[in-house]
This record gives structure tokens, C-alpha cells and sequence, in this order.
């Protein structure tokens, strides 16, 4: 059986190792909705031009399938 203060000092680097991680998680987590929210920041500008041109890349969407399946059929 181990002393007291050997105890208590594992049971201690335990407890902040635990912190340590359970930080850096909390860290990397905040720090990418942060550049989410830049970055969506950023673009707003550029927002009302795409929203504009939405049908036409939908049209393109829907047309991408015909031709791959055009090219395969040959």
C-alpha cells in the first residue's frame, strides 16, 4: 500500500489531466463556431449574389446526372 501523499498526488495529476482535456476540447470546440462565424460574417456580402443565382446552379445540378450518364452509355 502506497503513502498518503503518493495517493494524493496521482489522485491530484489525475483530476488536472482530466481538466486539461475536458479544456482543450471546450477550446477546439469554441474556436471553430468562432471561424464558422467569421467566416459566415465574411461572406454575408456575397450572400444576396448566390441567393440570385440559386436557380441556375440548381439547373446544373440536375443536369450533371444526364450527362455523366450520357458519357457512360457510349
Amino acid at each position: 500500500m502506497r503513502a498518503l501523499h503518493v495517493r494524493l498526488t496521482i489522485a491530484s495529476a489525475a483530476l488536472l489531466a482530466g481538466l486539461a482535456i475536458g479544456l482543450l476540447l471546450l477550446l477546439s470546440r469554441t474556436s471553430d463556431r468562432y471561424s464558422d462565424e467569421v467566416l459566415q460574417r465574411l461572406n454575408s456580402g456575397i450572400a444576396p449574389y448566390v441567393v440570385k443565382e440559386l436557380p441556375l446552379l440548381a439547373a446544373e445540378r440536375s443536369m450533371k446526372p444526364l450527362c455523366t450518364s450520357w458519357l457512360i452509355a457510349r
